[in-house]
């Protein structure tokens, strides 16, 4: 788990709150790039700094665009991922 769901204290939180994170939130994987909160992946050890084969996060900013249009956004990204999205 990381330190977004710890500071957020999911586990105490109702179960509104939580589908609201679930649904809201996305984060940015070494390995599978940006993914909801409600996304199951397997434990990894990926380094910020390595690529898997082509596979750069960078290549999701696209996608990203598109999927972020007119919403409100509150950026808590660690300062490695904004290189890869604005």
């Amino acid at each position: 788990k990381g330190v977004a769901h710890k500071y957020l204290d999911f586990n105490s939180m109702n179960k509104k709150a939580q589908n609201y994170i679930k649904e809201h939130t996305i984060i940015f994987s070494n390995l599978f790039g940006p993914i909801l909160a409600k996304n199951t992946i397997p434990n990894y050890k990926v380094k910020q700094t390595n690529n898997i084969g082509k596979i750069t996060p960078e290549k999701f900013s696209h996608q990203l665009d598109l999927y972020l249009a007119n919403k409100e956004i509150l950026d808590l990204r660690a300062g490695y991922y904004e290189k890869f999205y604005k």
